[in-house]
């Protein structure tokens, strides 16, 4: 086992970008443009195991890779407690606009306090540019892991969509939108709290109400199987998208399939814009899947944000009434 040094690895100091809780009477903060010190531009990126960041969370191991950033597990010196650190990919620590979105998911995360979302408790620059994340240590899968093995009985499939329409129920009400809401995106806890049988993660696009819009070489964000129909055209969205995406998440946790299929990017999005999808007991025969259950899926994937609930809340109101009701099989 690795002795802990007893000084910081990195030649220079770490750079915080955000204080870690707001000073009061100061303006709120704004997205700022982080460049990265010119000096650490020929600085030689590397293995992050066994480093020491904010002299206090030693890197241990990688847990996954997105496509903007690696996460390891961490742990730290004085207590011993296990963190996640999130670190941005060494390919895009120049790039403006990913550097902006990293700096994002920690505004977003910040405004929202609920079991059900991740929290961000650190940020800073690496020496070699890289901007990192410490959040916390979700002992889990994601929900995607989970769904390979098929789909969710509903006592499962319940409770977990309930966590994350909740927690995103907090998040619309600070004006935070998640605008990348998918399975891989959900935590399930080995060890789930009677708060959160599921944690909501990874807000790097997301949209704060108010603030400036982040853009690159294109204006689509957002994951194509899971896509708002208003997302995928480039208009503006709102609360109502997250929605949608939850929809699609419920149509696949009781189906085991999504609503829609393609080879390619384009043909998804254009059956997100222009195709209904079949209901839920027509694609899985036998579902025994209560008719107000899969009214409310059909209605979060309306084409139009009018037509889908108006917020997560009244998803809550609907699913919760089956939370604690068994899975029948004379359920019509």
């Amino acid at each position: 086992m690795d002795s802990i040094p007893p000084t910081p690895l990195f030649a220079s100091p770490l750079v915080t970008i955000i204080p870690p809780t707001p000073i009061p009477g100061k303006p709120p903060f704004s997205l700022p443009v982080i460049e990265a010190h010119p000096d650490r531009r020929r600085t030689t990126t590397g293995s992050l195991r066994g480093r020491i960041v904010r002299n206090r969370f030693r890197i241990t191991v990688p847990l996954g890779r997105g496509g903007m950033a690696m996460v390891y597990l961490a742990r730290d010196v004085y207590d011993g407690g296990l963190f996640a650190v999130k670190v941005m990919r060494a390919d895009r620590r120049f790039d403006e606009v990913f550097r902006r979105r990293f700096v994002n998911e920690v505004l977003a995360v910040r405004r929202v306090c609920h079991p059900a979302v991740v929290r961000v408790h650190d940020v800073g620059e690496l020496d070699d540019g890289r901007l990192f994340l410490v959040m916390d240590y979700v002992h889990g899968v994601t929900l995607r892991k989970l769904l390979r093995q098929g789909p969710l009985e509903r006592d499962i499939a319940v409770p977990i969509l309930c966590t994350v329409a909740d927690g995103l129920h907090a998040a619309h009400m600070r004006g935070v939108i998640h605008r990348d809401l998918k399975p891989a995106n959900v935590l399930i806890p080995r060890r789930p709290s009677p708060e959160a049988v599921a944690r909501v993660v990874d807000f790097g696009i997301a949209r704060i109400v108010g603030s400036p819009t982040i853009t690159g070489s294109s204006n689509l964000v957002g994951t194509p199987l899971y896509i708002a129909p208003e997302q995928a055209l480039g208009r503006d969205v709102d609360h109502r998208t997250d929605i949608y995406a939850l929809g699609v998440m419920m149509y696949q946790l009781f189906t085991g399939c999504l609503p829609f299929f393609g080879r390619d990017p384009g043909t998804l999005i254009r059956q997100h814009i222009g195709v209904n999808p079949r209901p839920p007991s027509a694609v899985r025969p036998g579902l025994r899947l209560p008719a107000e259950i899969e009214n409310l899926i059909m209605r979060c994937l309306s084409k139009l944000p009018a037509r889908r609930p108006s917020t997560m809340r009244e998803i809550v109101d609907v699913l919760g009434a089956f939370e604690s009701i068994p899975d029948r099989k004379d359920l019509n």
